[in-house]
């Protein structure tokens, strides 16, 4: 009997061999399972991080598609003529962009004085709702504006809508010259006068 206990012994020690073997490699796999963890959420964190940077990309993108494609109303390039030793001014639009827009509204307004301040100011009752569609590259003549050279200032605005349902605004100020060759129109007022979006 013994005999029989000895090896019980022996085989007892093996099985505490064996068990402690098990679970150092249970520790090492747990140790590993952590760092796999940690690597799993910086991986995250990285793919967090550069869909950001995409979505920012792609904005900037919609963003500069916009600024290319989009309609840019100003006051139209065939502005005047010389009737009876005065000025007419055509109440025209031109869409220097590259899709259509809307026409919403469009303001003109003559002066002796030079419009000033920092905040644009305009009579109300000379703003024309309008609804009139205008093509890229093409210009819309509504009619006509006696201006003369003692009221030389014109200034407005254009209201409209581009392809991308923008609300932007065109807004002018000019003032009529005769010099000895022609009438030019050049630019007049303080700056929020002349601004566009």
């Amino acid at each position: 009997m013994a005999l029989w206990a000895k090896w019980m012994f022996f085989a007892a020690l093996g099985s505490v061999f064996l068990t402690g073997l098990g679970v150092l490699l249970i520790w090492r796999t747990l140790l590993y399972t952590r760092d796999a963890a940690n690597h799993a959420s910086n991986a995250v964190s990285q793919a967090t991080r550069a869909n950001d940077i995409a979505e920012r990309a792609v904005t900037a993108n919609i963003e500069s598609m916009w600024r290319i494609e989009r309609a840019y109303l100003f006051f139209g390039d065939d502005t005047h003529d010389i009737k009876d030793g005065g000025i007419v001014v055509y109440d025209s639009v031109i869409n220097h962009g590259k899709t259509p827009a809307v026409i919403k509204a469009t303001h003109w307004e003559v002066s002796n004085q030079e419009p000033a301040g920092e905040i644009a100011i305009y009579d109300a009752s000379r703003t024309e709702i309008r609804d009139n569609v205008i093509a890229p590259e093409k210009s819309i003549r509504f009619g006509e504006i006696p201006v003369n050279l003692e009221k030389p200032f014109l200034f407005g605005f254009i209201s409209y809508v581009d392809v991308f349902q923008k609300t932007r605004t065109s807004r002018f100020c000019g003032r009529w010259v005769n010099t000895k060759e022609e009438v030019k129109f050049i630019p007049a007022g303080s700056p929020v006068y002349n601004e566009w979006d």
